[in-house]
């Protein structure tokens, strides 16, 4: 994912949910390599985003940021 990001022109936003590991580690590397990169964290939900509440926030989460260009 890091190779990437890094090889991408544009900005990215990326969602994790808390609970996977990769989420603990990707805003670190994005901060380290200067990415044009937006990490946002879901708390409590896993990769799956496996409840609708998880979801609506995914959903809410990227209207905001593609309405902030």
């Amino acid at each position: 994912m890091l190779s990437g990001l890094a090889a991408f022109d544009g900005a990215a936003l990326v969602i994790f949910g808390a609970d996977d590991p990769a989420a603990q580690q990707l805003p670190a590397l994005a901060a380290r390599y200067e990415l044009r990169c937006k990490c946002v964290t879901i708390a409590g939900a896993g990769r799956t985003f496996a409840s609708r509440a998880w979801r609506d926030e995914v959903a809410e989460v990227s209207a905001n940021w593609i309405a902030s260009w």
